[in-house]
């Protein structure tokens, strides 16, 4: 639903369940939130009546480019957003593991910020400076400032990031920057077992630092697409240096090595879309990928931060991926998560989220009494 002008409180008919609200104004988030309440309406997560399309709430607020922070409202891509700072010659370590490039509100509120580059830069929170948002009266709220050492006030923006909108939407973001890397050197391998692939990037590891204390790879990952595995990543060694490294690897069916005057956004080849995060310890990522490499899977893997994204997976392999792959992982600990909703998934792990969700619910009755905001979502 479009909204053009601020509707008023006794005119307004709200449209059909299911249907996102389109504010072209800021302030219009507000009016519909006050609305919403006085109406027994929930607008946010994705159990409520409605969702905020947020794209027409989209200016750019401040980029003080000497500073290297910047404050956009979230109605900006993230392509949109690392082209506008890198014209600056500035960069934002941030990326999507489905390559693709989604509004800053929905990337904030899904936290799908797992990447290449958050083997060696972090995740969303970890550049995340502040936020405003909008509390269940139509209020704004803010947190956090544009300065690096802030200690005023309660930091309350991990606690919007990954919530769905359950606690609010968020209208505004700002980000601290880093100068931009370049060049850069973009690695490409292909193998026939993923076990080659990790043994390649140890032994560049190694070549650059021989005591383990520190890592040449920016961000890397290992994928398995049409039966082909491949590692992508990225250094800011220079190209001839890598080459020299790669000539002594075995196994490497190809490799490319392309230099780069900008570091490169993480992109998919196909249409390959997750259905399953899987989160395990580091070192036990090696085990699990030979096991998935037996059970001819496509999946991305980051494998410093223990994840692997899993998909898509035909219904019938369900039974084989429950015993093979869910239930040991839910043995050691591990998690896992459905990305997607289509087909059934009977998600087996040791660990309950119980704490955690007794947290975030006692976190939602003070920030949304009148559960204005719609259900906090499940913690799986």
């Amino acid at each position: 639903m479009d909204l053009n002008t601020i509707p008023e409180a006794n005119s307004f008919t709200w449209p059909e369940h299911g249907s996102a609200l389109q504010p072209s104004k800021r302030l219009m988030v507000g009016t519909l939130i006050g609305q919403a309440n006085t109406a027994g309406k929930s607008i946010g997560s994705p159990g409520a009546n409605y969702q905020w399309d947020l794209s027409r709430i989209d200016k750019i607020i401040s980029f003080r480019a000497h500073d290297m922070v910047i404050a956009v409202e979230v109605g900006l891509t993230l392509d949109k957003l690392k082209t506008l700072v890198e014209d600056e010659h500035l960069w934002l370590p941030l990326d999507t593991p489905r390559g693709d490039d989604p509004l800053l509100a929905n990337y904030l509120a899904h936290d799908h910020s797992l990447s290449w580059l958050s083997h060696h830069h972090g995740t969303l929170h970890d550049w995340v400076m502040g936020l405003t948002a909008v509390d269940h009266n139509g209020h704004e709220v803010h947190s956090g400032a544009l300065v690096l050492k802030n200690v005023a006030g309660y930091q309350l923006a991990p606690l919007y990031i990954g919530a769905r909108m359950a606690l609010g939407p968020v209208l505004e973001v700002s980000f601290r920057l880093l100068p931009m890397p370049t060049p850069v050197t973009l690695v490409h391998w292909k193998a026939d077992h993923p076990s080659t692939l990790m043994a390649a990037c140890q032994h560049i590891t190694q070549q650059c630092y021989p005591s383990g204390r520190s890592d040449p790879w920016e961000g890397f990952r290992i994928t398995r697409l049409d039966n082909q595995w491949s590692m992508d990543g990225w250094t800011l060694y220079p190209s001839d240096l890598v080459k020299e490294w790669t000539d002594k690897i075995e196994g490497l069916e190809d490799e490319i090595l392309t230099e780069l005057k900008v570091p490169p956004r993480e992109k998919h080849v196909g249409n390959q879309r997750p259905e399953l995060l899987i989160q395990l310890r580091p070192t036990q990522v090696a085990g699990l990928l030979d096991t998935l490499h037996s059970l001819n899977m496509d999946l991305t893997c980051y494998p410093k931060a223990g994840a692997i994204l899993l998909g898509p997976i035909a219904l019938t392999d369900m039974e084989v991926l429950q015993r093979e792959v869910l239930k040991p992982i839910a043995a050691k600990d591990g998690r896992v998560k459905v990305m997607t909703t289509e087909g059934a998934m009977d998600i087996l792990n040791a660990t309950t989220a119980s704490a955690e969700s007794a947290i975030m619910a006692r976190v939602k009755s003070i920030l949304d009494p009148e559960g204005v905001f719609g259900p906090l979502p499940e913690i799986p």
